[in-house]
């Protein structure tokens, strides 16, 4: 498996709001804005990981195959971006896995 890059550069408004209201899981799609090298901007639209995708991360994790976890993430939870930049810079794709893992924390007792 590798990193899906035929997704969509971006999304609209109408196609973000489409989205929302059609997933069942009712979550919400975050834009995250990464610099790029030559001193423009890459943008990714994601979601929050559900918990099938943190089960199959979690089944992935107990084999040591890190690079596998952090593809799977990716790949379940950028629904459109510069899925080409992302896959040649380093920097930008462990950026991203970090928000992605931000995303999936738990929610905190009051």
């Amino acid at each position: 498996m590798a990193v899906n890059v035929n997704k969509p550069q971006s999304l609209s408004e109408a196609e973000i709001q489409n989205w929302e209201n059609s997933d069942k899981k009712k979550r919400k799609v975050v834009v995250f804005t990464f610099d790029k090298n030559d001193g423009g901007e890459s943008k990714f639209w994601c979601v929050k990981p559900d918990r099938d995708t943190l089960t199959t991360i979690a089944e992935i994790a107990q084999t040591g195959k890190i690079g596998k976890v952090n593809e799977v993430l990716i790949n379940s939870c950028v629904l459109a971006g510069d899925m080409e930049e992302l896959e040649s810079d380093d920097d930008m794709f462990f950026g991203l896995v970090s928000e992605l893992g931000r995303l999936s924390e738990a929610k905190k007792k009051k």
